[in-house]
Parts: C-alpha cells; structure tokens; sequence
C-alpha cells in the first residue's frame, strides 16, 4: 500500500490561501506558522497560528479613515 503524506507543502498551502509561497516560508522561518515533523502544514492548525501571530493588512481605502483615541488609550493601558 502506498503512504500517503500528511498535510500540504509550504506552497500548496499558500495556493489555497491565495498568498505567496515565499511569504508562507517567511511566517515558518520566523515560527508563526507551526509545521509536522515531516516538515508540511496542517491547514485548519497554520489557519489558527495565523490568525493568532499575524496582524491583519489595513485596506488601501481605510489608510486615512479617522480612528477613535478611546480605542487606542484602551488597548495601551489593556
């Protein structure tokens, strides 16, 4: 019987994010992305590390919308 691997390459997982290899490499060389001792990425697990270890990109439209200072005070003071 032919083993199957477990998990997706660097690369396979960036193509069903729709984000770039190299950037996906980034995030494992830097440790936010955790992978199997094979060296692949569980998905649903790297989705999570993601959400956890990545700040989210700001949209080009919302560059210069106005931001509430209570906010701000709020997560300095935390």
């Amino acid at each position: 019987m032919k083993k199957t691997k477990q998990g997706l390459s660097a690369h396979g997982y960036a193509k069903s994010r729709s984000l770039s290899g190299s950037y996906v490499c980034r995030l494992i060389r830097d440790g936010r992305i955790p992978t199997l001792p094979n060296g692949r990425i569980a998905p649903e697990v790297a989705d999570e590390a993601r959400a956890r270890n990545v700040a989210p990109r700001v949209k080009p439209g919302d560059w210069n919308r106005p931001v509430d200072l209570k906010d701000v005070e709020l997560r300095l003071l935390g």
